[in-house]
């Protein structure tokens, strides 16, 4: 018996039946949807394997889409994933929409997308969705709406919607005084107070000429309070347009036509200021405003990334790495990587783990990576906490320590990632590093499950038919089968047809278990091909045939274990 490096299953065969895994041979393919060479690592096989129908694989797809490699095929796997209601494959789509690339070019259908995965509390389709609105990309421009979507999306700590917010918040006069009624900082209220009524809130000039009167928070002087009362009363002032770069910016920020915006933000750009640089890299990656172009989109990116532009450096790095718009140059994409992680860029100093881990543009230090990693984890990044967890079950780059796996599953679990609750539910219902515990394995397979991650739902199905941490239901297990085969889930396709087979949980129906048996059997699944095999033999649910039974016995024959 041998244990499995990819899906951690023991077994006596050559071949690992449950993910294809051969122990012998060189890898040329792997039943995920990408190619896999020989050099690759076991633990990304395990990572395609585990993502393989779950929310990841829109990461993976992502990847994909990016490189450029074949657009249109990932966008094919966006659809299926996000008809089926999978969050990330939904904003993966919109992206395709709104970019053109791999589907037709439709603004519409890309606001639909991003809608649907922002309505299921996906963070970064939130912040999409928000930057439609004040950009006016396939819907009227609407600062309020922006606002409230890029408040949903910072409230998930997700970092871009934070410093858009910030942005944003500290431009709109009627936000700064918003932050001014309920700052508990005296010193901090006077300044959103000062600055909304700077900028010509009327509300904000007569609350401070109020201030000045009253000697509420500022020294008492009546010559003050009479020049803002009089601001307040007069009638509002068209803004006045200087010439700095910062100014520049905020223009742009405020503008609502769409040709004033580019006006402003280009010369803010030219000027100099990073941020207006970095801004107009966006706009020329996503095509908006101007023509689609990732030569120029990376040239501003470049120009802001070296005067330290977070956000630009992150763009770079990821240029550099799949060769947009930039040769090609996994180096480079490191170094910006390590400039960021410089800067306790968490995200950075994670993505530096990944390329040392996979030797992308350093030389491979699997002992390297696991140190990003843990500073990243430390910072409380997810992903990190994930990949940390993941490098103490197996001991890559560190000591192998089960019970320190579990504590970082944790941590990325309760922040709800997704496949460390599938991984903590694993380590409970087996007791590996923590005690074992049927009932805490079931709730973290639900949490997970929850997130649309099939292998979840696969568990959970069995959960519910074995009575494990759960009430024994039948029909709850069929539920979860059938969610888990929806998405494409060999294992949840078989043992949903065995439930019509049965009668388990479902109403006995021949014909639906040799559908869901002949679905899984395609995709290699050994019981399915026996299972389809009976069926013609036997004539259940389908024409009784002894040649497609042979060849279906065949397959599961030669399917080697």
């Amino acid at each position: 018996m041998w244990k499995c490096p990819v899906c951690d299953q023991e077994n006596a065969a050559t071949v690992c039946p449950n993910c294809g895994y051969d122990r012998t041979c060189d890898y040329e393919q792997y039943p995920t949807a990408f190619a896999v060479t020989t050099a690759t690592p076991t633990h990304i096989l395990r990572r395609q394997w585990q993502a393989k129908q779950g929310p990841e694989l829109a990461e993976l797809i992502a990847d994909w889409y990016d490189a450029p490699q074949d657009p249109a095929a990932a966008e094919h796997c966006f659809r299926r994933l996000a008809e089926g209601g999978n969050p990330a494959a939904q904003w993966w789509l919109g992206i395709a929409c709104a970019q053109g690339r791999g589907a037709e070019k439709d603004e519409a259908q890309a606001l639909e997308w991003f809608s649907r995965s922002a309505r299921q509390g996906y963070a970064r389709a939130q912040y999409q969705l928000g930057l439609c609105f004040q950009d006016g990309a396939g819907v009227d421009a609407d600062l309020r709406k922006a606002l409230d979507w890029f408040r949903q999306a910072a409230a998930q700590g997700f970092a871009p919607a934070q410093r858009r917010l910030e942005e944003l918040e500290t431009q709109m006069p009627d936000q700064l005084f918003a932050r001014y009624q309920r700052e508990p900082d005296q010193a901090k209220r006077m300044e959103y107070l000062k600055k909304a009524a700077e900028l010509g809130y009327a509300k904000a000039q007569a609350e401070l000429g109020r201030c000045y009167f009253l000697g509420l928070g500022v020294k008492n002087d009546y010559a003050k309070a009479s020049e803002w009362y009089r601001r307040a009363a007069e009638p509002p002032k068209p803004p006045k347009q200087t010439e700095t770069p910062q100014q520049l910016f905020e223009l742009y920020q405020q503008e609502s036509d769409q040709v004033k915006r580019m006006e402003y933000l280009k010369k803010s750009a030219e000027m100099g200021y990073a941020q207006a640089q970095a801004e107009l890299g966006d706009h020329y990656r996503q095509g908006q405003g101007v023509e689609k172009n990732n030569a120029q989109a990376a040239d501003w990116y470049r120009k802001a990334a070296q005067q330290d532009d977070a956000h630009a450096q992150a763009s770079m790095a990821r240029y550099c790495s799949y060769g947009q718009g930039v040769k090609k140059d996994e180096a480079e994409a490191a170094q910006w990587f390590l400039r960021l992680a410089q800067q306790d860029t968490p995200e950075a100093r994670y993505w530096l783990g990944e390329c040392y881990c996979f030797g992308w543009g350093v030389e491979q230090n699997i002992i390297q990576a696991a140190e990003w990693f843990r500073k990243a984890a430390q910072q409380g990044y997810a992903e990190a906490q994930y990949e940390l967890g993941e490098c103490y079950y197996f001991g890559w780059g560190v000591e192998e320590d089960k019970p320190k796996a579990v504590q970082w599953y944790r941590k990325a679990a309760d922040q709800g990632h997704a496949n460390a609750q599938w991984w903590l539910g694993h380590c409970y219902a087996n007791g590996i590093g923590v005690k074992q515990d049927a009932v805490q394995a079931a709730e973290w397979y639900r949490k997970a499950a929850d997130q649309g991650e099939s292998l979840a739902q696969y568990s959970l199905g069995e959960c519910y038919e074995k009575g494990r941490g759960v009430t024994k239901d039948p029909i709850q297990a069929a539920q979860w089968y059938r969610k888990a085969a929806d998405q494409g889930f060999s294992y949840g396709q078989y043992d949903l047809g065995r439930c019509y087979a049965n009668g388990i949980g479902v109403k006995q129906d021949a014909v639906q278990a040799a559908e869901w048996y002949r679905k899984a059997a395609d995709q290699g699944h050994k019981d399915a091909q026996r299972a389809l095999a009976d069926c013609y033999e036997n004539g259940r649910g389908v024409a009784r045939d002894e040649a497609l039974a042979k060849e279906w016995r065949a397959k599961a024959k030669n399917n080697n274990g």
